[in-house]
């Protein structure tokens, strides 16, 4: 084989330059070409990139190899078999038959990505998506009140604004209305003290009376209306005509209205037990308190005496953030329903005068709202879900009430436009239609009052509807014309404040400019009692009037 042939053969293989027969080790040999082929070798001069070639060639097969090898190990992997039988289905089909094996198992769930690798785990959905609202909500008024000795009530009253789980509600009241400390330790020894202290104040006030005539005549007036009241309780509900739990509400009633002389009893007081009453026995018999009838008594009675301790306490922390609604003329109440009307106002004012048209007061309308707090107005689920919102404020919850009687009047405006005739709109109004709402309606109704609530109450400016004019800051004509608007609206409160306390004005008078003002005559009233003011500080300032300077 001549030397063409060889290098043809070489170079044909990528590998000339390192075989070429005419390459010299020692030195480099310039190019040269063969006389039996036109082909041209190229002799490398760089002996150190000799072996570059080699190893390119070692590292593309070694890959070659390691390529297939898990190319093979791939297609041996066990895979299961309904993403096996899809992988053989091409383009659509294939897709269209991974989601039927997949829908025909509904309890797990791939934890690969969407194309289903082999290696995907299957994560078990139960526990995850049959958790309810109702759930959840329960699983944080647990944490709260378990995972820790000293309870967070500021993050309680946050979970607690929203509603609060039916067999948790006693024992979150408790802490919200600070009958119970946060410390857990000291639950069982405050509750065991507090309900010995009430039957000690109940067996001094209660037990010994023995007549009716006996008694003096402010608390014979409350003992005679407490009878009166207590068997009107709810009448709807069965366990409120057992006589032996109208004894203990008589007891209750009655003890926190002698020990509390300011406000004594006022009617409406006993309506507030309801509410109590339900959350307080709901956890013990595990049914709602409208189910209960007289016949369970029985059973509830070695558990009722603690209940009623409970009642009295948390009934007395209840009214006092409202005590002055019970208090001689009960300015509370008057306050709310001033505050009402303005709110009324300012958020609809067509609403205020259709009103005021048919002389219609919210005292008439509104008095059992403030007074009662909406117990006699809504279902008893939904006025513990109100109450749940209001024991949940930082602060006195009586702002927040206020706002949500104006949302109540708002959400009926229409109807209540509507009415032209004054005594049919003034039932209307003692009777709005409220029984039937359910809880979406009382939440959508609480979020509205908040609402009004930062709107107005965090800015009373805004209830400000008898203020003056407001001046205009940018120098124009209307500034004036506000600036004589304000002064006039000054001049006309100072006229009226002089009508109604009886006194004549004194006479003014009144100069349009500066020229009219040199020009008036000498003997004017101003005139001449400038001129004695400016002799009298003449007089003092002369020599004659201190004797003993000189």
């Amino acid at each position: 084989m001549d030397s063409g042939a060889v290098v043809g053969f070489w170079e044909r293989l990528g590998l000339h330059q390192l075989f070429s027969p005419n390459t010299n080790s020692a030195a480099d040999v310039p190019v040269t070409a063969s006389s039996n082929t036109s082909d041209t070798t190229k002799v490398v001069s760089n002996p150190t990139k000799r072996h570059e070639g080699i190893g390119q060639v070692c590292d593309n097969t070694n890959e070659k190899k390691m390529r297939s090898e898990r190319q093979r190990a791939r297609a041996d992997r066990p895979r299961r078999p309904e993403r096996a039988e899809a992988r053989e289905c091409p383009g659509s089909a294939r897709r269209k038959k991974l989601a039927r094996s997949n829908s025909a198992r509904p309890d797990l769930i791939s934890g690969g990505s969407k194309r289903g690798f082999p290696n995907s785990v299957p994560l078990p959905l139960t526990g995850i998506l049959e958790l309810t609202d109702e759930q959840l909500r329960k699983s944080k008024f647990r944490r709260i009140l378990e995972n820790s000795e000293l309870i967070d009530l500021e993050e309680l009253r946050k979970v607690s604004w929203n509603g609060i789980p039916t067999e948790l509600r006693a024992e979150v009241w408790k802490l919200l209305l600070g009958y119970v400390p946060p410390l857990r330790t000291r639950h069982a020894s405050t509750l065991s003290k507090k309900r010995s202290q009430y039957w000690d104040l109940a067996n001094q006030t209660f037990e010994v009376i023995t007549d009716e005539d006996s008694l003096p005549p402010y608390e014979r007036k409350m003992y005679q209306q407490i009878a009166v009241d207590v068997p009107r309780i709810d009448s709807s509900i069965p366990l409120f005509t057992c006589a032996k739990i109208q004894k203990a509400l008589f007891r209750l009633l009655y003890t926190w209205a002698t020990r509390h002389a300011a406000t004594g009893y006022v009617q409406g007081m006993s309506d507030l037990l309801v509410p109590f009453m339900s959350a307080f026995l709901e956890p013990h018999v595990g049914k709602a308190l409208a189910d209960l009838s007289v016949d369970d008594v029985d059973g509830l009675w070695p558990i009722f005496s603690d209940i009623e301790a409970d009642l009295y306490w948390c009934l007395g922390n209840f009214l006092g953030t409202v005590q002055d609604n019970y208090t001689f003329a009960q300015p509370g109440i008057q306050k709310m329903l001033f505050q009402l009307s303005v709110i009324v106002r300012r958020i609809d004012e067509s609403l205020a005068e259709h009103l005021k048209k048919h002389d219609i007061e919210y005292i008439q309308f509104a008095f059992k709202w403030t007074n009662c707090l909406l117990v006699r107005e809504f279902t008893l689920p939904d006025i513990m879900r109100i109450w749940d919102t209001y024991f949940s404020e930082e602060s006195s919850f009586a702002s927040l009430h206020t706002y949500l009687c104006a949302a109540i009047i708002i959400h009926f405006k229409t109807e209540i436009k509507n009415l032209k005739e004054t005594q049919d709109l003034m039932y209307y109004l003692q009777h709005l239609p409220l029984e039937n709402w359910s809880l979406g309606d009382i939440e959508s109704l609480i979020s509205q009052a908040y609402v009004y609530k930062q709107q107005f109450h965090e800015s009373p400016s805004h209830l400000n509807t008898s203020s003056p004019v407001q001046l205009h800051t940018s120098s124009s004509p209307d500034k004036k014309c506000a600036s004589i608007s304000s002064s006039n609206t000054k001049r006309e409160r100072k006229k009226s404040r002089e009508k109604l306390s009886g006194s004549a004005p004194c006479p003014r008078v009144e100069y349009p400019n500066a020229a009219a003002r040199s020009s008036t005559s000498t003997n004017s009233p101003i005139a001449i009692k400038t001129d004695k003011r400016k002799k009298r500080i003449k007089e003092q300032a002369s020599p004659a009037f201190f004797p003993n300077s000189v």
